[in-house]
């Protein structure tokens, strides 16, 4: 069973989808998984619309995907005012503006644009191959992960015995599942999901609990995996340009998903070294594939306006997955 499993890293998605774009021409995957940005561009492919991806991410900018909450934008635009002396503009602005609850703003940013994208383009009835999402789930603290098996029930049951805190895809929450797992904190509002009857829980991005989901695909019977990721392994804080808040919070989400990157890796080789020598029963070799820039993205998470920096990390993506599927010649 071979396996493609997707990683986040926001605006840097735009390299992983030219990583499977590249993949896609020479080879099938038996499962998907996708965390974050990796859950958007993992549900084209498990929908069996890989060959979209690329008019996804060459036209993102154009749809505007990050745009603040429209109170705190009406609020921006009034200060705007003030500062340059419109106070007649302001105070007219200011007539037609509801005061925000700050207290009750869970996220900075609209949803809308980021919605439109997914309801354009998901189907739950569409997915072909065993597919899981990973995402957050803050209200019991903890990693979550929603699946579908396509017509294999068996598969299914499997996996959600090793994966006890996962629940079933289906029609309704497919949609919010996909935006909840890239629902980046402070960026995005989480998301709440049915979890089972009179039952629901708050689920953010998931890459807070786990940003490269290798363990699921292995649980869901993975034998091969490609793991495609966006932070080059020499990337560190110093080549941060911090300037605001904000750029501490994904400095150090940068640092923390490579850390788990590296220790699921770590893991994963050592169980293979184990099941060799005969001493891991109940386990199987894992055959794992490693793709990532070879030079750091220069490219913010949050920078979906930037389509032609998009479009570099795109194409540098499509060179790299031809070059993977070189060197397996």
């Amino acid at each position: 069973m071979n396996a493609l499993v997707l990683s986040g890293g926001g605006a840097r998605g735009a390299f992983e989808a030219g990583v499977v774009t590249a993949l896609a021409d020479e080879e099938r995957f038996d499962i998907v998984c996708g965390t974050s940005i990796g859950a958007l561009n993992g549900s084209i492919v498990a929908q069996g619309d890989t060959a979209s991806l690329r008019d996804i991410w060459r036209e993102i900018a154009s749809r505007r995907v990050i745009r603040l909450d429209e109170r705190l934008d009406a609020w921006r635009k009034i200060g705007s005012d003030v500062r340059k002396g419109r106070i007649v503009p302001a105070l007219s602005r200011l007539s037609r503006t509801r005061i925000p609850t700050f207290g009750r703003i869970t996220g900075l940013l609209d949803w809308n644009p980021v919605l439109a994208i997914l309801e354009e383009r998901l189907d739950a009835t569409r997915i072909r191959v065993p597919f899981v999402i990973g995402a957050t789930d803050i209200t019991h603290g903890r990693g979550a992960a929603f699946y579908r098996f396509p017509d294999d029930d068996a598969a299914a049951r499997r996996f959600a015995e090793s994966e006890p805190n996962a629940y079933p895809i289906t029609n309704a929450n497919y949609v919010d599942a996909v935006r909840a797992s890239a629902a980046i904190p402070g960026a995005f509002p989480p998301v709440t999901i049915e979890t089972g009857p009179n039952a629901s829980a708050v689920f953010s991005d998931g890459c807070v609990a786990n940003n490269t989901p290798l363990r699921q695909a292995i649980d869901a019977g993975a034998t091969r995996a490609t793991v495609v990721f966006m932070q080059h392994d020499t990337l560190r804080y110093r080549d941060h340009n911090v300037r605001h808040a904000g750029d501490v919070v994904f400095a150090c989400q940068d640092i923390a998903d490579q850390r788990m990157l590296e220790l699921d890796l770590k893991l994963a080789r050592s169980i293979n070294l184990a099941v060799m020598r005969g001493d891991a029963p109940g386990k199987r070799l894992v055959e794992l594939r490693v793709i990532g820039p070879s030079v750091p993205l220069r490219i913010g998470a949050m920078k979906f306006n930037d389509q032609v920096a998009m479009d570099r990390a795109f194409d540098l993506g499509l060179s790299e997955g031809r070059m993977a599927l070189a060197a397996a010649l």
